[in-house]
C-alpha cells in the first residue's frame, strides 16, 4: 500500500485488490466525514440508526439510504415535502418505474398505477365494411380516452336493422359496468347534429339527439358517404 502526502494535491492512497481507505466511527451515530471549503462546512457523510446519509451544507438538500427507501434530507435532517428532484433548466431525463406514483398525497386515491398511449383499430361489428380507419387512445389509471376516424363505408347487405356498433376498443369495459361509462361525441358527415356514444362491454353504440330524446342509430342509418369522427371516455 502506498500513501502519498503532497501539499498541493492532498492525500493519495493506492492499493491493489483491497479498500484503499477505511474510516471508522465507534459507538455513536453522526458524521464519519466532514467536508470543508475555506474552513467552512460544505457537507458531511455519516450514519444514523435509520441509515447512511450524505448531507449538503447548511440549508441544502441531502439523501439518506434507509432500508429500501431513498429519503430526502435538508439541513442535516430528514424532511417531508421540501426537496425537489431536478429543477427548472436542470431536469432529469426519463423515469423508469415498475410500480406507481403517489400524486398530491399518500392515500390509495392518489396512486397512479398506469399510463399508456397507443393506437387501436376501430371496425364495424356487422352490416358495413370500412376502407379507412384509425384510432388513438390514452389510458390514465382506470380511465380510457379514445378517438377514431372511419370512412369508406360499403354495405355487406346484412343485419340492416341491428344497432350500429364499433368494436375493437383497446380496453374492454367489464360486463355489467356499462352504467359507469362516459359519453362521447361523434359526427356523421353531412349531418350537423351532434350524437352521443354509449360504451359497454361489447363496443361503441351510437345515439342521435332529437327533440324526444336519444334515438339509437341502426346499421340502415349509415350510408356509403358516412364519415365518423369519434371521441369517447370510459372506465374499465
Amino acid at each position: 500500500m502506498a500513501i502519498t502526502l503532497n501539499g498541493s494535491t492532498g492525500i493519495t492512497t493506492d492499493i491493489d485488490g483491497d479498500e484503499s481507505l477505511t474510516l471508522n466511527r465507534d459507538t455513536s451515530d453522526g458524521d464519519i466525514i466532514t467536508l470543508q471549503k475555506d474552513n467552512s462546512a460544505v457537507g458531511s457523510i455519516g450514519i444514523e440508526s435509520t441509515g447512511f446519509y450524505v448531507d449538503g451544507e447548511a440549508g441544502h438538500s441531502g439523501l439518506k439510504f434507509r432500508g429500501f427507501d431513498v429519503i430526502p434530507r435538508d439541513n442535516g435532517a430528514d424532511i417531508d415535502n421540501g426537496v425537489n428532484l431536478g429543477g427548472t433548466g436542470v431536469r432529469f431525463k426519463d423515469l423508469y418505474l415498475s410500480g406507481g406514483v403517489y400524486v398530491g398525497g399518500t392515500g390509495s386515491a392518489n396512486y397512479l398505477d398506469d399510463y399508456e398511449e397507443g393506437t387501436w383499430t376501430p371496425a364495424f361489428n356487422n352490416g358495413w365494411n370500412t376502407s379507412n380507419t384509425n384510432g388513438q387512445y390514452t389510458k390514465i389509471g382506470n380511465k380510457v380516452f379514445v378517438t377514431a376516424y372511419l370512412s369508406g363505408f360499403s354495405s355487406t347487405g346484412s343485419n340492416s336493422t341491428d344497432p350500429a356498433k364499433v368494436v375493437g376498443l383497446p380496453f374492454t369495459t367489464p360486463a355489467g359496468r356499462a352504467s359507469g361509462t362516459m359519453f362521447g361525441i361523434f359526427f356523421i358527415s353531412g349531418n350537423e347534429d351532434k350524437n352521443v356514444v354509449y360504451v359497454d362491454s361489447t363496443g361503441l353504440y351510437f345515439y342521435g339527439v332529437s327533440s324526444g330524446g336519444f334515438i339509437r342509430i341502426l346499421n340502415n342509418g349509415i350510408s356509403s358517404n358516412t364519415a365518423m369522427y369519434i371521441q369517447a371516455t370510459y372506465n374499465i
